[in-house]
Order: C-alpha cells, then structure tokens, then sequence
C-alpha cells in the first residue's frame, strides 16, 4: 500500500509540475523572489523608490488586460525572458508599482522587480526575477520530466496491478472514515 500512496504522490506532483511548466503562470511565480523571504513590508518607504531607464511611451500605459494572441505569444516568450540578466537599475530599484488586481503573471512578467500591494494596503512586497532561480528549476523540470519519461513503464504497471486494491469499496470506506465516523447509517 505504501508503494501504492507514494506512486499516486509522485504521479500528482509530476502531473502539478507537467501543468505549472506548461503554462508561464509558474514563471513569474517561481522565478520571482519576495525580497526577504516571504516577509511584506507594511511602510512603503522602507523600499527604494520607482526608477526606470526607459519610462513607457506618453500616453501609453503598461498595464493592459491581453487578448488570446497576446497572452499566448506572452506565455510563449515570458520563458526565454527570465534566461536573459536582469537589467542593471532593477537590482537597486523596482521598475514599476502594481496593485494587487493588476499582479496577473502576464504583467509581472514584463518587469525585473516590481512592487506589488497587497488588496487591502496594509503592506507591499517587492519582486525581484532571479534568472539564475529560474534555470536551476528549469533544470530540475527537465530532470523530473525525464526521470518520469523513463520510469513510466514501470509506473503504469505497479498502478495496473493494485488498480483492485485502489478502486476497492474497503479502500474508499478507509479514506472517507474521518469524515464518516460517527454517522448513524
């Protein structure tokens, strides 16, 4: 049965991984780090102040809710993006400052740090893309991937011959029995 519970774990997480790398929804979230861990920073002030080489165009904001050909060539080059160095000015100072509704992946992932509010505005968080994060995850995707190309056979088959054992009434009445105990049938 452990045998069983650890395939059913490893086939979730490598099928969670399968899903999270397709889509560049995983990009800005793994790739992007909270400056001092998880912590928020509840003065603005704290941060340094918004600085950009190359302001957007007059008249033209950043921030912009794309259409499906936009957001596909977005998720489609979003992953060569993160491979390239951080530009120079977003190690010292965030490039923009977003609210909570507009920190969708497709518009973090334009910037090198920004600052996001939370949807409350009791505190901020700065992000910062670290390209160097981002290709040791790479790197440990493609293993994971690999490592499951190879072992699939061998998976599919010990799944196939406890399939009886998984999809048994006994084994359902155990799983569900935290939530059942008690009940007057």
């Amino acid at each position: 049965m452990r045998t069983i519970t650890a395939l059913c774990a490893m086939l979730l997480g490598v099928v969670g991984v399968l899903l999270l790398s397709a889509g560049a929804i995983a990009v800005w979230r793994t790739t992007y780090l909270v400056v001092d861990g998880t912590q928020l920073v509840t003065d603005r002030d704290d941060l340094p102040p918004v600085r950009r080489k190359k302001p957007p165009k007059k008249g033209k904001g950043d921030i912009e809710i794309p259409g499906r050909l936009s957001t596909l060539m977005t998720a489609g080059l979003a992953p060569l993006r993160q491979l390239r160095p951080v530009r120079e000015m977003a190690t010292q100072y965030p490039e923009t400052e977003l609210t909570a509704m507009d920190a969708a992946w497709y518009n973090l992932v334009k910037y090198d740090s920004v600052v996001v509010s939370m949807n409350d505005g009791s505190s901020v968080a700065l992000y910062q893309r670290d390209p160097a994060h981002y290709r040791d995850l790479l790197k440990r995707t493609i293993e994971i991937h690999r490592r499951f190309h190879r072992e699939w056979p061998q998976l599919a088959q010990q799944y196939q011959d406890a399939l009886g054992d998984i999809t048994s009434p006994e084994t359902w009445e155990k799983t569900f029995a935290p939530w059942t105990e008690g009940e007057d049938a």
